[in-house]
C-alpha cells in the first residue's frame, strides 16, 4: 500500500475506532446515562408505532422520533446506536469538508476524538438525546453552503426545527444567507418541512399549525439566564480540557 493510500485510510480507521469506542460504552453501560429527556425520546420513539400522535410531539422533536422510532423498537441500547450512525455521518461529511480545505490526513484523523473528547457531545450520544442529529443537520448544511448546493441548504434547514426547537433560528439565519450570496430564488424552499408537517397535522390532528398551537416552549424561558463566560467556567462539563486548549486557535 502507497503512502497516499495509507494516508488517505487514517481518517477512515480513525472513524472506525471511535464508532467502536461509542458501540462499546453502549454495550457495556449498564443503565440510561439521562434517565430524563433520554429515556422520553426513547418512549416517545417507541410509542410512535403504536399511538400515532407521538410523530408530532414536540417534546420528542417529529423528525428525530421519525429517524430513530425503527432503532426504539427493539431497546433502549438499540435506540442510543441511531446517533452512532448519526455521528459516523457527521464525520464523513465533516472529512469531506476538512479535505476541501486540503487538511492533511493525519490531522483528519483526529476530528472523531476531538468531538468525542466534547462531554457535551459525547454523553448525548449515547444518551438517546436529539443534540447528535441537529449537529448532523448543521454539518449537512454547512456541506451544501461550501458546495454552493443551495436547494440542499434550504431544504436542510426548514427541517431543523423539527429536531430541535432552536431550529427556527436557524432557518432565520439560512433567509438571510440565502439573501446575502443573492439566492433568493431557493428562499421559498425553506417552507418545505413546514408544508410537508402541515399537511401531516392536517390529516392526523386536524390542524395544519399544530407546530405552533402545540409549542410547549414558553416565550420567557424557564432555563434562566447566566454570564457569557458560563460555558469557559464550566468546560469540564461542556467541551473538555483538550478543546479549551484548542480554542486559541479556532479560525487559524
Amino acid at each position: 500500500m502507497t503512502k497516499s493510500k495509507i494516508a488517505l485510510s487514517l481518517p477512515i480507521l480513525s472513524l472506525l475506532g471511535a464508532a467502536t469506542y461509542l458501540i462499546l460504552q453502549i454495550i457495556w453501560g449498564t443503565a440510561p446515562l439521562d434517565d430524563g429527556d433520554g429515556l422520553q425520546h426513547f418512549s416517545i420513539a417507541r410509542a410512535s408505532f403504536q399511538q400515532h400522535e407521538f410523530w408530532l410531539d414536540h417534546w420528542g422533536k417529529p423528525l428525530f422520533t421519525l429517524l430513530s422510532s425503527p432503532f426504539a423498537q427493539f431497546g433502549f441500547k438499540t435506540f442510543t446506536l441511531f446517533n452512532v450512525l448519526v455521528f459516523i455521518l457527521t464525520q464523513v461529511l465533516a472529512f469531506d469538508l476538512f479535505r476541501r480545505e486540503k487538511i492533511p490526513s493525519i490531522w483528519i484523523a483526529l476530528v472523531p476524538w476531538l468531538f468525542l473528547a466534547i462531554p457535551d457531545y459525547s454523553y448525548t450520544i449515547i444518551s438517546g438525546m436529539t443534540e447528535p442529529l441537529f449537529g448532523l443537520l448543521l454539518t449537512v448544511m454547512l456541506w451544501a453552503f461550501l458546495r454552493k448546493k443551495w436547494w440542499v441548504f434550504a431544504v436542510i434547514a426548514s427541517f431543523t426545527p423539527f429536531a430541535r426547537s432552536e431550529g427556527m433560528l436557524v432557518v432565520l439565519c439560512a433567509a438571510m444567507t440565502l439573501l446575502l450570496v443573492k439566492q433568493w430564488k431557493f428562499i421559498p424552499l425553506l417552507g418545505v418541512a413546514f408544508i410537508l408537517y402541515a399537511i401531516v397535522g392536517m390529516w392526523m390532528l386536524n390542524d395544519a399549525l399544530w407546530y405552533f398551537h402545540n409549542d410547549p416552549y414558553p416565550a420567557i424561558s424557564p432555563y434562566g439566564h447566566g454570564n457569557w463566560y458560563d460555558y469557559l467556567r464550566t468546560y469540564k462539563a461542556h467541551f473538555g480540557i483538550i478543546n479549551l486548549l484548542l480554542l486559541p486557535f479556532i479560525g487559524f
